[in-house]
């Protein structure tokens, strides 16, 4: 994956920051955030964090899909 992968999904660059050699670019859309972090160019992380949704109908299709992605996830 790589930044204009990103963008092209409809992520919005956020913020930048370094430390300890390392470079990370923090990317959001809606609820989904992604932290990409590289050492020089080299990228060696890609994280994604999932902001708390406090509640929203779901459908039996959406959760079709969301399963298999999230079921075994702790």
């Amino acid at each position: 994956m790589n930044e204009k992968q990103l963008k092209k999904l409809g992520f919005d660059f956020i913020r930048q920051y370094e430390y300890d050699g390392f470079r990370t670019r923090r990317y959001t859309h809606g609820f989904l955030e992604v932290e990409l972090t590289y050492e020089g160019n080299t990228l060696r992380t890609c994280e994604l964090t999932i902001s708390e949704i406090n509640c929203r109908s779901v459908t039996l299709a959406e959760l079709k899909v969301l399963t298999p992605i999230f079921g075994d996830w702790h």
